[in-house]
């Protein structure tokens, strides 16, 4: 079962711009047994290449029902641009990236970076709850995993909070 949902993150509430979030669960998983949940960065990537970034998805959905995998997936689609996308994923302002984006971009955005902290909370704290209060999860089990700078908010993550069991960080950005 792949569920979808519309939500405006914190860090877009100036530009008003909702985000799309996928819940998968396996449907040879009974609907009220609680599994653990993995939430994914950059979810336009993780299931099929129609709506991946660079046309070629990651399947997760198809490996869980490979392996019998009982386990629920939330797919967090990042923000469109590249420089906003930076700016979710990265807990800290980066100036050295700031002066190489060079002086036409710099322009566009008085900083780069600095709005993971808010997106982390953002996640674990409103739609984690909003998750868990839906669908029968382990609320105690919980992963997150991106690739690059997606890999970088994950391990963020995982310092930032304890009760996070499992992290996958696939990152050269790390």
């Amino acid at each position: 079962m792949l569920d979808q949902f519309s939500f405006t993150l914190p860090t877009e509430v100036i530009r008003g711009r909702k985000r799309i979030v996928r819940v998968y669960r396996p449907d040879f998983v009974s609907a009220d047994e609680r599994i653990p949940v993995l939430y994914m960065h950059d979810g336009q990537n993780v299931f099929d290449g129609k709506t991946a970034t660079i046309g070629e998805g990651w399947s997760i959905d198809r490996h869980i029902e490979d392996l019998k995998l009982p386990l629920m997936v939330v797919a967090i689609a990042s923000a469109p641009d590249w420089l906003d996308r930076y700016d979710e994923y990265s807990f800290y302002e980066d100036e050295m990236l700031y002066r190489r984006i060079g002086p036409e971009l710099a322009k566009t955005r008085p900083t780069l970076g600095g709005r993971g902290r808010a997106y982390a909370d953002w996640l674990m704290k409103e739609l984690k709850p909003w998750i868990d209060e839906r669908y029968a999860t382990d609320p105690d089990d919980v992963g997150v995993m991106g690739s690059s700078m997606g890999g970088v908010i994950s391990l963020y993550m995982m310092t930032a909070y304890p009760s996070i069991r499992r992290v996958g960080s696939l990152s050269t950005a790390a």
